[in-house]
This record gives C-alpha cells, sequence and structure tokens, in this order.
C-alpha cells in the first residue's frame, strides 16, 4: 500500500486528510475542526467508506495531554443509509 498524509492546524482550526492506495483500492478520509470554545470543536468528516456529514468534538485537558472525543452522523452514500462514528485522540 501507498499512502500520503496531510494535517494542519492552529489552536482555532485543524484539518487532517489521509489517502491510501494498493490492491484493494483508494481509500481516503478528511476532517475539518472549527474550535470555537477550547472545550468545543465543529466540523466535518468525510471517508470514501463511510459516508460524509457533520463531526462534533469535545476536549478534555489532563497533565500534559488533551483528550479529544469525537463524534459523526455521517450518511453512507453506498448503501443509501445513515450511520455513526465515534473515537478518541489523545495529544502527547
Amino acid at each position: 500500500r501507498l499512502g500520503a498524509t496531510l494535517g494542519m492546524g492552529n489552536e482555532d482550526f485543524s484539518s487532517f486528510t489521509v489517502v491510501e492506495g494498493g490492491e484493494s483500492g483508494v481509500w481516503g478520509r478528511t476532517e475539518f475542526a472549527w474550535r470555537p470554545a477550547p472545550w468545543a470543536g465543529v466540523g466535518f468528516l468525510g471517508d470514501t467508506d463511510l459516508g460524509v456529514g457533520p463531526r462534533l468534538e469535545f476536549n478534555l485537558t489532563v497533565p500534559k495531554t488533551v483528550l479529544h472525543l469525537w463524534g459523526a452522523s455521517v450518511y453512507d452514500w453506498r448503501e443509501s443509509r445513515p450511520s455513526a462514528l465515534f473515537g478518541f485522540r489523545a495529544d502527547l
């Protein structure tokens, strides 16, 4: 497999995109978030396999670590149905 990743951001905005290709085809995901408050973010998530839709994020700060808890309500155009995604990320 061959892939590329691009991530950028600051305290208010962040964007992350990954694209991979190989024998099974091409896969990609992009996420964008705007943080109007240090503890919350709103944005967009698009995934070639899972769908596209709005994304919400809650940020918790523990000593020297920021935990990002997020969820997205996406529409899967291949299956013609809505779906939900949840995840977390830790900035160490």
